[in-house]
């Protein structure tokens, strides 16, 4: 092929600029694609990052994250131990490596219920807590207009109740006085 190719150069010259331009972008799309992916996870892993991990820095440090300030992109780091802590203050691209990973999620994660029914709120980051509190303030507005229908409910019974004794009552009045004209005649 490359013999095809060298002969027809000579004869008409843009195949050869072609293919090698060609080559030259498929190993661009090669080297590029992992690369985005390798990227795309390594910011998944930095986000998801919270206190209470413990993280691998690129500089060498191990040790776990006390608090976050994700208004400029630091953490604190211990170092040291709990009971003698080295507090160190890095930016998140510090991180290169998290020791103790969630586990990966496949399916919705499993919800806690309370005896009463009430599901717990499951909080991973604070906009699912957020998320999970306006889901809470839903569900305890739906079960208060639940209970109030109820309770319209069982007070408009309990008012036809009355109402069906007082014409239940008339009705009976009725009876006996009619019954005593009868007798009486």
């Amino acid at each position: 092929m490359l013999n095809f190719l060298c002969a027809d150069a000579s004869a008409n010259g843009w195949y050869l600029p072609v293919i090698m331009l060609v080559v030259v972008v498929l190993i661009g799309c090669v080297s590029y694609i992992p690369q985005r992916k390798r990227k795309k996870e390594y910011m998944q892993m930095i986000n998801s990052v919270r206190a209470g991990k413990i993280i691998k820095t690129a500089g060498g440090f191990i040790g776990e994250i006390v608090s976050m300030d994700e208004k400029n992109g630091t953490f604190e780091l211990n170092v040291g131990t709990k009971e003698n802590p080295v507090i160190v203050v890095l930016v998140k691209g510090a991180i290169a490596e998290v020791m103790n990973p969630d586990p990966p999620t496949t399916a919705a994660p499993k919800q806690e219920v309370q005896a009463n029914g009430e599901v717990l709120p499951t909080a991973v980051t604070a906009d699912d807590a957020e998320r999970d509190n306006e889901i809470a303030k839903k569900n305890a507005e739906k079960k208060a207009k639940k209970e109030a229908k109820k309770k319209e409910k069982a007070d408009r019974k309990q008012t036809e109740n009355v109402e069906a004794e007082q014409v239940e009552g008339e009705v009976s009045n009725e009876v006996v006085e009619e019954s005593e004209h009868i007798v009486e005649h």
